[in-house]
């Protein structure tokens, strides 16, 4: 079976003939054996992907903009007019091999600029604005995984961290700000750290649970400060004065439910 994080750069050990069958009836994506072969041979990227990316992005074939630019693949195809931006190609076969260069170069290689990890799920980082789309087109792999004749399983693959380098996972409700904060980082370092972070990248603020961010080596995170409220403080003022957002000091504080419900004397972290 297909994951997340299988790698893509495997080979698919199909033929010609038993890509053409998984495909056959299926519109623009018809007699593409040969096409996807070539790029396996020449980028290293697994079949199956190729496969389920198109089938994915065309609706097996028959979307409009397969049908009328020969694009599978969705290549510029944003989501501000997605039909009029998409970029057109001469055949199905054409879009093919653009689609394996662009993506080995861009996505698949470290250094590219768009590399995360030769993964679906770092394909998908910054390919689609979809949270599932990864999920959905390795759901493909392995219903294509299934109906090929004696392939054989694809191996498991574990993509390593960068030598040296200290992650963390993004959680649900986690954006950049509380992220540095706790790894003693100010916002616009762990900007630096990550420049393709946030969907798009480079929007530092759309965050998807899961995300892997880099937070520097060796950095740990800056003891508790804490401050006295005084008469007539709001949660809100008392964030201002500390440089931090509401949303900083409210996930700094969890134990204050309502941030209109503080009181002098009263304790609250601000580091």
């Amino acid at each position: 079976m297909f994951t997340t994080g299988s790698s893509l750069l495997t080979r698919s050990h199909l033929s010609v003939h038993v890509i053409n069958n998984l495909l056959d009836g299926h519109g623009k994506l018809q007699q593409l054996g040969q096409a996807f072969l070539d790029v396996e041979d020449r980028d290293g990227i697994n079949a199956f992907w190729g496969m389920a990316q198109a089938i994915e992005e065309t609706g097996w074939g028959i979307s409009a903009i397969a049908e009328d630019k020969n694009n599978l693949f969705g290549i510029t195809a944003y989501d501000s007019n997605p039909y009029g931006d998409a970029s057109s190609y001469h055949s199905p076969a054409d879009c093919v091999e653009y689609w394996g260069n662009f993506l080995k170069q861009h996505y698949l290689t470290p250094g590219g600029s768009y590399y995360v990890s030769a993964t679906p799920a770092g394909v998908a980082r910054h390919w689609a604005s979809d949270p599932n789309y990864a999920a959905k087109i390795v759901s493909i792999m392995n219903l294509l995984l299934k109906r090929a004749p004696g392939t054989p399983e694809p191996p498991p693959v574990t993509v390593p961290t960068a030598p040296g380098a200290n992650t963390c996972v993004v959680q649900p409700g986690d954006d950049m700000s509380t992220i540095a904060r706790k790894h003693g980082l100010t916002l616009s370092q762990i900007e630096s750290l990550n420049p393709l972070a946030g969907h798009p990248a480079g929007n530092f603020t759309v965050l998807w649970a899961g995300d892997v961010l880099n937070v520097g080596s060796g950095v740990q995170p800056p003891s508790a400060e804490y401050y006295t409220v005084q008469s007539g403080d709001t949660l809100s003022m008392i964030a201002g004065k500390h440089g931090l957002s509401l949303a900083e000091i409210e996930a700094l504080n969890p134990q204050i439910r309502n941030p209109d419900l503080i009181f002098p004397g009263q304790s609250v972290r601000v580091a």
